[in-house]
Parts: C-alpha cells; sequence; structure tokens
C-alpha cells in the first residue's frame, strides 16, 4: 500500500519538473493599428465663383442646420460689397451715359456694363464723362457700400448710367453701372450683383453731372431717337 503514495509523489514531481522545463507559449505580436491616409483637402469653396440664387439656397441650405446657415453667412458676405471697395487706388471718377439695349437678365448681361472688353461701351454717349469731384467721389462709394447682396432681386438690368474709376496713368481700376429704371447694379472688380445701393443718391448724382435719369425704357428709348440717334446721323442723310 507504501507503493502507490510513492508513485504518485514521483508522478506529480515528475510533471511539475516537465511543467518548469515547458517553453512558454508563443504569443503572436499584436497587429498595429489600421492606420487610414489623411484625407484629401477640399478646395475651399467661393461663392462668387457661382452664385446660388433665391430658390437654390432655399433648396440647398436648411436653416436649422448651423452649418448650412454659416455657409449661407459666406455666401452673403462674400457677394455683398465691403465697405473699402474698390480696394484698389484710384485718382479720378468719371460717369458716363450710354445705351446697351435691352440686355440678358441680371447676372448674365456683363456685357451691358459701362466696361467692355476693358474699354468704355461702344454706346457711350459722352466718352470724354462727366468728372466727380472728391466729394461727389465720395458720395458715389457711400451709396453702394457696404451693400448685402440680396437673396432676390427684381431681375430686371437695363443700365445707362455708368461711373468708372481711373488710376494716375488712365488706366480703369473699377467701374459701377447701376440701373435706375430696376433699382439693380454691376461692379468691378468682384463681379458684384446688387440691388441694395441706395438708388435715390445715384439718381441725385446723375442729375448733378448734368445727365438725364429716366422714369422708364420709354422715356429712355425716346431720348435716345431724338438726342443720340439724330445727332449721330451724318449730315444730308
Amino acid at each position: 500500500m507504501k507503493l502507490i503514495p510513492t508513485l504518485l509523489l514521483t508522478l506529480a514531481a515528475l510533471t511539475l519538473h516537465a511543467e518548469e522545463e515547458a517553453p512558454a507559449p508563443v504569443r503572436p505580436e499584436p497587429k498595429p493599428p489600421l492606420m487610414l491616409p489623411d484625407p484629401v483637402p477640399l478646395a475651399p469653396l467661393d461663392p462668387l465663383d457661382e452664385l446660388p440664387g433665391q430658390d437654390e439656397l432655399d433648396r440647398l441650405i436648411d436653416p436649422k442646420d448651423p452649418h448650412m446657415a454659416a455657409l449661407e453667412e459666406i455666401i452673403l458676405e462674400k457677394a455683398g460689397m465691403s465697405a473699402t471697395w474698390p480696394d484698389v487706388e484710384y485718382a479720378e471718377v468719371r460717369g458716363y451715359l450710354y445705351f446697351p439695349g435691352q440686355g440678358d437678365l441680371l447676372g448674365e448681361g456683363a456685357e451691358d456694363s459701362i466696361i467692355k472688353g476693358l474699354k468704355l461701351h461702344p454706346a457711350t454717349t459722352n466718352p470724354e464723362g462727366a468728372k466727380l469731384s472728391a466729394e461727389q467721389a465720395t458720395r458715389l462709394l457711400d451709396a453702394i457700400r457696404p451693400a448685402k447682396w440680396p437673396r432676390q432681386g427684381t431681375g430686371c438690368y437695363l443700365p445707362h448710367h455708368g461711373f468708372v474709376f481711373y488710376d494716375q496713368a488712365g488706366k480703369i481700376v473699377a467701374h459701377v453701372s447701376p440701373c435706375l429704371l430696376c433699382k439693380n447694379g454691376r461692379a468691378e472688380p468682384g463681379n458684384k450683383n446688387l440691388s441694395t445701393w441706395d438708388f435715390a443718391a445715384l439718381s441725385k448724382l446723375v442729375t448733378e453731372l448734368g445727365l438725364p435719369v429716366f422714369k422708364d425704357i420709354d422715356e429712355a428709348e425716346a431720348y435716345y431717337e431724338k438726342e443720340v440717334k439724330v445727332k449721330a446721323k451724318p449730315a444730308g442723310k
């Protein structure tokens, strides 16, 4: 009977010895975490590249979404006219009268601005221009800046008056083409399309320069037929 306990002790000792000599289990090296490449940054949105209209803004922007509301504010700020426009040095400003015709809808009628192809519009009747005094130039800027970009306008754009800014060398550096009939306007630099200017102040300024202000398109066309077209006709014809 003493043999069994002895055998059990011997087996236990051998088992313990085997466990001590057995190599530790090899554990797999932990895999490094999956590293995703940094996202490619998107080009910043320039609202002036393609300015959305009211319907598109209403469709794209949820007023309850703060991010979308912030985007709308960026669009409105960038499309508006800052308090420092035109942000270029100029030496003088001159006012002009011109008759570009019916033209296109606002936003598509760049050819109806007073400047066409870096030159005065060919339909300008007073190419020498009426020079603004320093005080008048200040009132012109006060009438158009700062100005917010409206979410809606009349869509009409039939300008007959323009203001051009020149530098010391006589180079055109900025221009404004208000439509006093439709209460819309365009300005460069910045590709501004605005209907929030002080058009009453602009009308007063135009009158001071000795240029006519028309109450409607019929009056403008009658003036053109009588004062411009007839005088431009060669004698004897």
